[in-house]
């Protein structure tokens, strides 16, 4: 029950602040700082992973550091090892909300990877895209640096697959698995396999293998019938 309601005051403390930039003037009394450290949760169970390095957000004046994984660090109240940040997850993109060369915003977490550890090609590549397709997946590897018009055209060939029948819709919200992976996870399922086992094996959450049992999520994906 305490991961669960940890994550439903995330969410509630990620909308107050949504609201608040919408219905608050710039010019309130109300300190930013405050407002702040709302987004600014800080992760009770940190882990450092082995590969894991850090760089300066750029324009942060070291207070602020992001890793090639994709984690936030802040060095604004512990200035010796820093405290990670916990992320907003909107629109299923990740946001944190730092200070940089102004006041605090609400920034995106796979921009701030790729200013820090990605080469920008040219100015006019602006936007950063997933090769993935998983807005989950920051880690450096897994961005590149587009201009506009690059990004419209791999979105639009993307979703010409996708209406073509090339590409399951499925796979739009669960990229680490492709179809193939499906029959095998649900005979995996009807052999008794423990789903938590399953979802190891997979790199997926239980609830997605729940979801695929249930037939909320991959539906239509059949096991195949031995030929007599």
């Amino acid at each position: 029950m305490t991961g669960q309601s940890n994550i439903f005051s995330s969410i509630i403390l990620c909308k107050f602040y949504l609201w608040f930039l919408i219905n608050f003037n710039k010019n309130s009394i109300f300190p930013s700082i405050i407002i702040s450290n709302l987004m600014s949760i800080k992760e009770k169970n940190y882990r450092p992973l082995d590969d894991e390095e850090w760089r300066e957000v750029p324009g942060s004046n070291n207070v602020y550091w992001v890793s090639n994984y994709g984690r936030v660090k802040s060095f604004y109240y512990k200035k010796k090892d820093g405290a990670v940040l916990k992320s907003c997850n909107l629109n299923n993109f990740k946001y944190v909300n730092i200070k940089t060369n102004g006041p605090h915003k609400v920034h995106l977490v796979h921009k701030l990877v790729a200013l820090a550890w990605l080469e920008r090609p040219t100015e006019n590549h602006t936007v950063v895209t997933h090769l993935d397709r998983n807005l989950k997946n920051n880690h450096f590897s897994n961005l590149q640096w587009l201009t506009p018009e690059e990004s419209r055209k791999r979105n639009g060939e993307y979703y010409k697959k996708i209406f073509t029948g090339q590409i399951h819709p499925d796979e739009r919200h669960h990229t680490k698995l492709k179809v193939n992976d499906v029959i095998q996870l649900k005979k995996m399922l009807l052999r008794g396999i423990p789903q938590s086992k399953i979802a190891k094996m997979f790199c997926i959450s239980e609830m997605q293998v729940t979801r695929i049992k249930r037939g909320e999520n991959w539906g239509d994906v059949k096991i195949p019938e031995k030929k007599k």
